[in-house]
């Protein structure tokens, strides 16, 4: 029989999903730094 913490929680996140949601979480991070920086320079372009 095995233990009764190797079950998931009941509603709890499989940990395969959970890494898809880290991995598009980084992904939206980058591209909104990107964005930030083109945003700053198209800025920095206009005011000079």
């Amino acid at each position: 029989m095995a233990p009764a913490n190797a079950r998931p929680a009941k509603g709890g996140i499989p940990k395969i999903m959970l890494g898809g949601m880290k991995e598009r979480s980084g992904n939206s991070s980058r591209e909104n730094a990107r964005l930030a920086n083109r945003m700053r320079s198209d800025a920095t372009e206009i005011a000079s």
